[in-house]
């Protein structure tokens, strides 16, 4: 418990960081109702986590959310942030891993504390190579995969059909011989 809902609000920016080898969880409680909020209250302190060094475990969606896939399994999180931390101190960095895991999938999303590093990041980073693998650095993609907001009737063809949802109207339909015609879809081949 805090002494001000400011700084209550302040302290959400907790959320994620590591703390002895554990991620905290900073949440508002169960039956938190906004709107018993007084009026008038001031706007909430703002906690630079990113002058302290700390790395939230969390990256939420948002313009300056970075996909960095292609990574070596075995690399751990320090070495991540160590790589991604040369061109700027990181806001918040998330390696997916299976629960349990010791290895990652191979795959971290991250954000810098400037956002202006994000567009230096992805274009320098996108293609280098670590040990034998070279690493895919892009804008990571919206719930609804990049394209912003879609339209009834993208929406209804992405529902029928999964391909659609993942690599837009060009891959409707065709299997994976239009799966391997369609933009944004690398690596994949048709078997014909």
């Amino acid at each position: 418990e805090l002494k001000t809902i400011e700084l209550a609000t302040a302290c959400l920016a907790l959320d994620g960081i590591r703390f002895k080898e554990t991620a905290l969880k900073v949440r508002r409680p169960n039956d938190y109702n906004e709107q018993l909020v007084p009026a008038g209250i001031g706007p909430p302190p703002r906690l630079n986590l990113g002058t302290t060094g700390m790395v939230s475990s969390s990256v939420p969606d948002g313009p300056n959310k970075i996909f960095v896939g292609g990574l070596p399994h075995h690399l751990q999180e320090e070495q991540v942030i160590e790589l991604l931390s040369a061109y700027g101190p990181l806001k918040g960095l998330h390696l997916v891993k299976e629960p349990g895991a010791m290895d990652s999938k191979g795959y971290a999303f991250v954000e810098y504390v400037d956002p202006k590093l994000t567009p230096v990041v992805v274009e320098q980073l996108h293609g280098i190579k670590i040990g034998e693998k070279e690493i895919t650095v892009r804008m990571a993609q919206n719930q609804s995969h990049g394209r912003g907001p879609m339209d009834p009737a993208a929406a209804m063809a992405a529902a029928a059909d999964p391909l659609v949802a993942m690599y837009g109207p060009a891959a409707a339909g065709g299997g994976m011989a239009a799966l391997a015609a369609t933009p944004g879809a690398a690596g994949c081949r048709s078997s014909s």
